[in-house]
């Protein structure tokens, strides 16, 4: 594959690249090291002397990292968790026990110590980048709020100051929790730009577009319960959390309206395998290369799950036809019929709800890249893809053997500006000479990207 020359890169393509991972895991180790030794010789008699807060901190982020969020594209939130460590860091005063004037190592000693119970109740190491970024968003805040000298005072001590006006103190703690979680969301689009081989900037603008209101809703418990808690005291904590859980239940209904729609899809793309229009899996396939191909690119998230959906349903066209093609190869029938069934699949996939969408992409994937230069015909990027990633899948047969690889892609070269666009063959090249594509592991969106890879 790799005598194909690749041309340049397309508008989409990522030029941003994420680190490494284990990057953040060892800025982690660093700083609950630096903890470690900077209380080396008072951490006991700290953690005694603030038992009942520390006690009811470690088991609130435990419960929190437990009690978790699973968004439609797969990602994996804990915002009880990130509440908590926020709150951890600005509390001040609270009624029945001490204040809680401790050094930045106590509160990120206490916030790891709940991470790490939380793994060992789930028996597996989080590999997704979300304790880490949670725990280094804590720890960078504790450091400023609490470490950071501003006129002799830290900002946490300026907070306990009488005469400072409580709504600037809740301003203050609120712009401080933003911030973290703005840091939060930023290290873990970092690492999910690395798993999905994506641009940095195209997946933070995603982790922001989904479910903006579970995000920032984690903002709030901190200054809430750092201001009662001089009167309600422990049970600030949990008081406090109470608008964000409420928060989570709505999105978690929200989940699973989008977990029956994907069903709904998933029936409908079992419909010509069923019928024996097409090869098992084929749709899968296909959804599987597109979205890596489009994750490459830098499409959206949004772009990239209607592309994943119009690549699950666009063979639907073909139910209609009387003799079925050899092998469900649309690729190996003539021009006219591949619009026929395209046009006939995007007609029955219009009358399911908020279809429009998907049904658009599956019926310009017709289009020739000679009929976009040459009339300007109309069809999208997504289209664009799954024509490309249908024409492959139909030319290996799902074997990812180098050979039959190479004779698919020389395939493809011969309709090069024709059939397809060149700079999505470059693409396609640089994704399938990265390795097999997974094969899916169940539903529409946990085509083989599924929830490891996000949090």
């Amino acid at each position: 594959m790799g005598h194909f020359p690749h041309r340049r890169r397309t508008r989409g393509t990522p030029v941003t690249r994420a680190r490494h991972p284990i990057v953040m895991v060892g800025l982690c180790a660093l700083m609950v090291g630096e903890a470690v030794w900077s209380m080396r010789n008072d951490l006991i008699p700290t953690v005694a002397h603030h038992a009942v807060v520390v006690l009811s901190a470690v088991v609130m982020v435990l419960v929190g990292e437990l009690v978790r969020v699973h968004m439609p594209s797969g990602r994996v939130l804990a915002p009880i968790s990130s509440a908590v460590g926020f709150t951890l860091v600005s509390l001040g005063a609270v009624q029945g026990s001490a204040s809680f004037a401790v050094r930045p190592g106590v509160v990120i000693l206490c916030y790891a110590t709940g991470q790490v119970l939380a793994a060992a109740l789930r028996r597996e190491v989080d590999t997704t980048g979300g304790a880490a970024a949670r725990l280094l968003s804590v720890g960078i805040l504790v450091h400023l709020i609490r470490g950071v000298d501003v006129a002799g005072r830290t900002l946490w001590e300026w907070q306990l100051v009488s005469s400072t006006p409580r709504w600037v103190v809740a301003a203050a703690l609120v712009c401080g929790a933003s911030t973290a979680l703005v840091i939060e969301r930023l290290l873990t689009a970092m690492h999910r730009a690395h798993t999905l081989r994506t641009s940095t900037a195209t997946a933070l603008r995603d982790e922001f577009e989904e479910a903006p209101t579970v995000t920032f809703a984690g903002a709030a418990p901190g200054p809430i319960a750092t201001l009662i808690a001089p009167v309600a005291g422990v049970l600030a904590l949990p008081l406090a959390l109470i608008p964000l859980v409420i928060t989570m239940i709505s999105v978690r209904r929200y989940t699973e309206v989008w977990r029956t729609l994907r069903q709904t899809i998933q029936t409908l793309s079992r419909l010509t395998e069923a019928g024996g229009y097409t090869p098992p899996d084929h749709a899968h396939r296909t959804a599987q290369l597109g979205r890596a191909m489009a994750q490459r690119m830098g499409l959206g998230e949004r772009e990239v799950t209607a592309l994943e959906y119009a690549a699950l349903l666009h063979d639907l066209g073909q139910v209609v036809l009387a003799d079925p093609i050899p092998g469900g190869a649309t690729v190996l029938a003539a021009p006219a019929d591949q619009r026929m069934i395209a046009s006939t699949g995007a007609t029955i996939i219009r009358h399911g709800p908020d279809f429009a969408a998907v049904a658009d992409l599956v019926e310009a994937q017709a289009v020739q890249y000679r009929s976009i230069l040459e009339h300007e015909a109309r069809a999208p990027l997504a289209s664009r893809i799954l024509r490309v990633a249908n024409a492959f899948d139909d030319l290996t047969g799902g074997i990812q053997e180098p050979a039959t690889v190479s004779r698919a892609l020389e395939r493809i070269h011969l309709g090069l500006g024709y059939d397809y666009d060149p700079e999505i063959v470059a693409v396609l090249e640089a994704t399938v000479a990265h390795g097999p594509i997974p094969l899916p592991d169940g539903g529409p969106r946990g085509l083989g990207a599924s929830r490891r890879s996000t949090d």
